[in-house]
């Protein structure tokens, strides 16, 4: 007995169930030896005599052949050249409608988007951190309007397709990162816009910053000196004698200041009074990566201030972890007769800097 192939068998007593397949084989759906493929003819023998009994049998319809339908050539679309990460997009159509947006390695990401002068912002019922601080009792201080919508665009086409008729598109190339590490183009650059131009780049952490003039010092010990002798005169004799370790204490406090005071003034008696209220730069590296001079076989960070003291000026400080007090410069010949060997420390490996 034969049967089609996608034809359903069953066990008259309900034992056990099978589909045909081809070339003679059967796939055992339920009872013994359920999941496995057999022969046709060892499942009939599993049967024992029981009648074989068709649950499905497969019609046979012929489908009239159809004529090919021509396809239509494809038509060759113009190749999309990617825009450069960081690219910035800005749609126009008015002074008070507008769109913004950036190329990302992700697609290009709409982050504001202006209409009729109204900034479409987070709904009212959005879960989100920043609404939910503003659902705050009392709102949050530091959060004073609702953050801006932003939308996810595969790539140039969509985001345009999303845009209204009419209006203007303008892209803007991303800042240029270009590393004075290349000596043409650092041929081409003040000694300034190196280092200025590196920390941009390789997000140099460094904190330049005006310190504490020696004046400023003086007085301020002055005023410590001050505010010891006044609480050892507000002790009454009863509490002295009560507590004579807080005046062992106030008194060691009151007799370290009164040395300060005096190195201080010394100082400012040295420097003069025009001299002394200097205030001088101070420099603290925030990360290992850092532009490095080795000057007289000694390291120093050189970095740039951009105050308006000392504008234009490059720095040189110790590596530290603390703030050191930097010396500045206008150009590299400055820092010493020899040139120095200028490099960056990037995960304990040195490179260096050919300039």
């Amino acid at each position: 007995m034969s049967y089609a192939p996608k034809t359903m068998l069953s066990y008259a007593d309900e034992r056990g169930t099978a589909t045909v397949l081809t070339e003679g084989n059967v796939m055992v759906t339920s009872g013994l030896g359920t999941g496995q493929m057999m022969k046709l003819a060892d499942w009939i023998i599993l049967a024992h005599g029981a009648r074989i009994v068709e649950l499905y049998i497969p019609l046979d319809v012929s489908m009239p052949e159809l004529e090919p339908v021509a396809q239509p050539e494809p038509v060759a679309m113009p190749e999309l050249k990617p825009l450069a990460i960081g690219c910035k997009l800005r749609w126009t159509l008015n002074q008070e409608t507008y769109r913004v947006a950036i190329q990302t390695d992700k697609g290009v990401l709409q982050v504001k988007s202006v209409t009729d002068g109204a900034g479409e912002c987070h709904e009212d019922g959005c879960t989100c951190t920043p609404c939910a601080e503003l659902r705050m009792v009392p709102p949050a201080p530091w959060r004073t309007r609702r953050p801006l919508k932003k939308a996810l665009f595969a790539n140039e086409i969509t985001w345009k397709a999303s845009l209204p008729e009419g209006g203007t598109i303008e892209i803007t190339g991303p800042a240029p990162k270009i590393a004075p590490s290349n000596p043409q183009v650092a041929a081409a650059m003040s000694d300034y816009e190196k280092v200025r131009q590196l920390q941009n780049v390789y997000k140099m952490k460094v904190d330049v910053y005006l310190g504490q003039s020696p004046y400023d010092m003086m007085e301020a010990l002055k005023d410590s000196v001050k505010t010891w002798q006044r609480g050892l005169a507000n002790l009454s004799l009863d509490d002295m004698l009560a507590n004579q370790k807080a005046v062992r204490m106030r008194s060691n406090h009151l007799k370290y200041a009164i040395d300060c005071y005096s190195k201080a003034l010394e100082r400012v008696q040295t420097l003069g009074e025009e001299a002394s209220k200097v205030k001088p730069v101070r420099v603290r590296a925030l990360s290992k990566h850092m532009l490095y001079a080795d000057i007289n076989n000694k390291q120093y960070v050189v970095s740039v201030y951009e105050m308006t003291a000392y504008v234009g000026k490059i720095t040189l400080s110790k590596p530290s972890r603390h703030s050191e007090e930097a010396m500045l410069f206008d150009n590299f010949a400055q820092m010493s007769s020899t040139k120095p060997k200028f490099y960056r420390i990037y995960r304990n490996v040195v490179i260096p800097l050919h300039w």
